[in-house]
């Protein structure tokens, strides 16, 4: 399984939203050694680049449409899955997977990165792929 996509329901109240990651989900890691999270403004794209050595979870919390570009290891073949209204999905994202999150919509995208291997700016294992222009 080089990616997989699933929805994470929210569990709501009168304080607000939670959304829980599955144990099953973050064993995919082995250990989280680097986390990092921002946003993506309407009309741009972060990503577009690949890891050769770490696996990744991306958790995207949106409010409008996005789209999310990925090929499998090693092909030329790009695949597409746009997301709009609002939500919640866990992406996982095994090594040699180039991918890329384009916000189509008017307010900033929310994301959260995990990966099993911690960042060196010397040896930052980021390679780039541009599967969105």
């Amino acid at each position: 399984m080089e990616l997989t996509i699933t929805e994470v329901a929210a569990h709501n109240d009168l304080r607000g939203e939670i959304y829980a990651i599955a144990a099953s989900e973050l064993a995919f890691l082995g250990q989280a050694r680097n986390i990092h999270f921002g946003t993506v403004t309407p009309g741009s794209v972060r990503g577009n680049h690949f890891h050769k050595r770490a696996r990744e979870l991306l958790i995207v919390r949106f409010r409008d449409a996005w789209r999310f570009a990925w090929a499998a290891a090693g092909s030329t073949l790009v695949q597409t899955r746009e997301f709009g209204v609002q939500g919640c999905v866990l992406i996982r994202i095994g090594a040699g997977v180039p991918h890329a999150v384009e916000n189509l919509g008017a307010i900033d995208l929310s994301l959260l990165s995990v990966s099993n291997l911690a960042y060196r700016k010397d040896d930052p294992d980021l390679f780039p792929r541009l599967l969105i222009k």
